[in-house]
């Protein structure tokens, strides 16, 4: 009957046990990126966070964005620093739509490209709340990874955004990777708890707390 055929594609989304950031994302379609800019404005304020990565940044830099999603961050970069161009890289099959069309000419998308793949040089690598989704029996082989992959590509600056665990902010921001996002396996780390073998702490900012980041150089 047409009346089953039409609740065919429902029937399915709930046997895949879709999250509701995924049901939004099919729900809202083109329109989802206006959503999804609402959404984060609960939990940051990027503008604010891009300000501070952006002075991180050196002039005309390469730069490598590890695990970086719908690019919205690195679509935001471009649009502030019109001198860098970036490389994105995510183990996700479907990244970077969010970056407008006016910026495309300075990215290079690389979906499914693990960071050991990764070859060339660069000037800076960004990872912008990548750390709290890694489990934490994770953590240290992902760093010490990040720091072999800087050395190889003869980065000397690793830029990192994450959140601060503590506060009402912060419980929302986890609260929503794990009943939104769909990510069981979530938790924040504190600024403290990061270190990049090979590195050292150059800077450290609070600009839209819980919102950290930090600057590590060779």
């Amino acid at each position: 009957m047409v009346i089953e055929k039409q609740f065919e594609p429902w029937e399915n989304t709930m046997r895949s046990r879709i999250t509701p950031g995924q049901l939004a994302r099919a729900l809202l379609g083109s329109k989802f990126h206006i959503a999804g800019r609402l959404y984060r404005r609960i939990f940051v304020d990027m503008d604010k966070v891009t300000d501070c990565i952006m002075h991180q940044l050196p002039a005309g830099a390469h730069v490598l964005d590890i695990g970086g999603g719908d690019g919205y961050v690195v679509d935001m970069l471009l649009a502030k620093r019109p001198d860098i161009r970036v490389t994105m890289i995510d183990i996700a099959t479907d990244i970077g739509r969010f970056i407008r069309a006016e910026h495309e000419v300075r990215v290079t998308i690389r979906a499914q490209t693990e960071l050991s793949a990764v070859e060339g040089d660069f000037d800076a690598f960004t990872i912008t709340d990548v750390i709290h989704h890694v489990p934490q029996s994770a953590r240290a082989e992902f760093l010490s990874s990040i720091a072999g992959a800087a050395q190889r590509t003869r980065c000397n600056k690793i830029i990192v955004k994450d959140v601060q665990p503590g506060k009402l902010r912060a419980l929302l921001a986890l609260w929503g990777d794990l009943y939104i996002t769909g990510d069981k396996g979530v938790s924040l780390v504190g600024m403290e708890d990061i270190a990049l073998p090979g590195f050292r702490r150059t800077y450290a900012d609070m600009p839209d707390y819980p919102n950290y980041c930090i600057t590590f150089s060779a």
